[in-house]
């Protein structure tokens, strides 16, 4: 079994998107900073999943959009058994955090904060049917980020995400409540329900 973990939304501006977010009752997961090379993230909850707000230094997004899929799997050989078992090419990386700040920003403490320290493990497909990867947090993130640990009044109920190629995600297991794919003409998230695109455009 695997879990649908986050989706990564392109926004404009991280720092409107996240007032806008917080405006429509999603609390944050996790606050602003560099987490990226050449970009800002931060992440808000929705429910069972969250939402990686991610702003380009280098470019402006034309608009809010919805394309990266993250899924939690049962384990990383887990992960890499199935996609070898479709014969797509992938990479494991191994993500650690070098700066102290960068961890106390992340949400640990000052006992917590030494460094180097582990942050996640990902499975990455070289040329995916769509865009998506695995993460496997390491065990203090994945509790700190865990959906039980926030309270969202309006959680989302059904997340569209448009496919050209259906039938493979179908079969790679990768359809994960509330996530459904409908055939669409380009890959990414057509709807939601409370409808998180607006409230993203909204804010530009």
């Amino acid at each position: 079994m695997i879990r649908l973990d986050h989706v990564i939304a392109e926004v404009e501006d991280i720092e409107q998107a996240m007032a806008g977010m917080a405006a429509a009752g999603y609390p944050t997961a996790w606050p602003v900073g560099p987490f990226w090379p050449g970009a800002l993230t931060s992440g808000v909850s929705v429910g069972t999943f969250n939402v990686e707000l991610y702003q380009p230094l280098d470019r402006d997004p034309a608009r809010p959009l919805i394309r990266t899929l993250v899924y939690e799997p049962e384990s990383v050989e887990h992960a890499c058994s199935a996609l070898d078992r479709f014969g797509i090419a992938y990479e494991v990386r191994e993500k650690v955090e070098p700066d102290p700040s960068l961890l106390r920003l992340r949400g640990f403490s000052e006992t917590e904060s030494e460094v180097p320290q582990p942050i996640c493990t990902n499975v990455v497909p070289l040329d995916p049917p769509f865009p998506f990867f695995f993460c496997e947090y390491a065990p203090a993130l994945k509790r700190r980020l865990a959906p039980g640990r926030f309270t969202v009044p309006h959680q989302v109920r059904e997340l569209v995400y448009g496919l050209r190629d259906r039938p493979l995600a179908l079969e790679l297991g990768l359809e994960a409540p509330p996530l459904r794919f409908v055939e669409a003409a380009e890959d990414g998230v057509v709807r939601t329900e409370p409808d998180l695109l607006s409230i993203l455009d909204s804010v530009r």
